[in-house]
């Protein structure tokens, strides 16, 4: 007789820790990657929300036993004394949880770091951070309690903020291979200077500095706002929530006040289409709940959602990017946008040719600004790309082209945790990337047709120097005239 097996349960930090693969640890280069990437975006959220110039520095130090001291400082808006531990100790825990463009998802990256960090090298993590105008620098050394999703507080310290310092400093230990992950490292930081050309990124190993961006203009990207949710994009335990937290006693008061976009009389509409206009809003039952729900997404007369809820990084600050890095001696641009379930989304592009630009086609893919280095054969971005006919644009392998695509978005349909590509599962999405494409492909084909008919005209006209030379030196000869200068007719 078999026995009875026992039913236990782990705290969403316990079975992270148990499947790193999920958020990007599969192996200690990569993991050496992702920590660097997770912090660093991190620290740009916090400066980009408070629309502050990022200054980044990202200190790695080698230890012994393969092990590695790692320290992110940023000037961004700190965090205040009393939401240091649950900021960076309890997983799933984020100011993130809002209607509005982040870098990050759920409040897990950066935790996750620290976990690993912690579980490998058995050393605790320390924060340092400062708000602005605070008198005091508060520091925090302390690890995650893994079991109860928890902090575990070893020193907290106030120091004395003699110099005004507002930022956060993060450092913390790891046995991921940072050695040999470094050029991916500085490759990774080039990436991001692209479409942040606002922010200064200095990069240290053992001291030496290895890499430096310094910023190239002071414009930024306009800040998102927190919107309210639009009623395609809820579900209902979402729903369920909202009512349950709400002081409205109509449904129509609730959804002007809990839905962007609608009105009273749109409210009453909607009302009216699912058959629930005379329901009180405290006396839903479940299956109402469900059922209101599913008609908020059947319901086709709502208002398109706002996209003030995203920050595209701008034509502006795009192109500039792309001639810093590049070169390129033409660059275009489009942005379009479009609604994923109820979510707005932006899509930019930008395409450099010629110049420094490398022969072959270089795809360059971003979400929400920060670059996708990984599966790029399973991301949306490419198997787009892949399915046009190039060769109608004038695009070969030689052309030297470099393509900057980016896509932002309240939820970006990531496959993985980890945000290593989009999915390609959603038409609206794919349809609007085909659009984009066509945009920039025509601008540089027409581009590359005036320089061939330029080529052409250079060509001609250097044929008809040479001819032209002799004929007026014949000429003058014939004539007994005096010789004319052939460069100044041609002038």
């Amino acid at each position: 007789m078999s026995q009875q097996e026992e039913f236990k349960s782990i705290s969403i930090a316990e079975f992270l820790h148990k499947h790193p693969q999920l958020a990007g640890h599969e192996n200690r280069t990569k993991s050496a990657l992702t920590s660097i990437r997770e912090l660093v975006e991190n620290s740009l959220d916090s400066c980009e929300n408070a629309s502050i110039l990022p200054d980044i520095k990202i200190h790695v130090k080698t230890l012994e036993n393969n092990m590695y001291e790692v320290k992110v400082i940023d000037n961004g808006t700190g965090i205040r004394e009393q939401d240091i531990p649950k900021a960076f100790a309890e997983v799933l825990t984020s100011t993130k949880y809002v209607n509005k463009q982040y870098r990050g998802l759920l409040g897990l990256g950066g935790k996750f770091v620290l976990i690993m960090g912690q579980v490998n090298t058995r050393r605790p993590f320390t924060i340092i951070s400062a708000v602005q105008n605070s008198r005091y620098i508060y520091a925090y050394i302390m690890e995650v309690d893994l079991k109860h999703n928890k902090p575990i507080i070893h020193k907290h310290e106030r120091l004395n903020n003699k110099y005004n310092w507002r930022g956060t400093i993060v450092k913390f230990y790891s046995t991921a291979d940072f050695l040999r992950a470094k050029n991916r490292i500085i490759n990774y930081l080039k990436l991001t200077s692209i479409v942040c050309p606002y922010a200064t990124i200095r990069f240290y190993f053992d001291k030496e500095l290895i890499y430096e961006f310094k910023r190239v203009t002071t414009s930024m990207p306009k800040a998102p706002k927190i919107v309210k949710f639009h009623p395609h994009g809820i579900d209902a335990q979402t729903l369920d929530y909202l009512i349950k937290s709400s002081k409205n006693s109509t449904l129509v008061e609730f959804m002007t006040r809990n839905f962007q976009r609608v009105g009273q009389t749109i409210a009453e509409k909607f009302l009216k289409y699912c058959e629930m206009q005379n329901k009180e809003i405290h006396n839903l039952t479940r299956d109402e709940i469900k059922y209101l729900a599913e008609k908020m997404k059947e319901y086709n007369k709502f208002l398109a959602p706002t996209s003030e809820c995203l920050s595209p990084i701008g034509e502006t600050i795009l192109k500039q990017g792309l001639y810093v890095n590049f070169e390129p001696e033409f660059i275009c641009y489009t942005q379009r946008k479009g609604v994923l379930s109820g979510h707005p989304f932006i899509i930019e592009v930008a395409v450099g040719y010629g110049g420094k630009v490398k022969k072959g086609l270089h795809l360059l893919r971003y979400a929400n600004r920060m670059p996708l280095v990984y599966d790029s054969s399973s991301c949306m971005i490419q198997k787009v790309l892949e399915n046009i006919n190039l060769h109608q644009y004038r695009i070969n392998d030689e052309t030297p082209l470099i393509v900057v695509v980016h896509i932002c978005s309240t939820k970006v349909p990531y496959k993985t945790v980890g945000k290593e590509y989009i999915s390609a599962d959603f038409e609206e999405l794919n349809h609007i990337m085909r659009l984009c494409y066509g945009d920039v492909f025509r601008k540089i084909r027409d581009y590359i047709s005036k320089r061939i008919r330029y080529e052409h005209s250079r060509k001609r006209l250097n044929i008809l120097k040479k001819y032209l030379t002799h004929i007026i030196t014949y000429t003058a000869e014939t004539l007994n005239k005096p010789k004319i200068n052939v460069e100044e007719i041609i002038k």
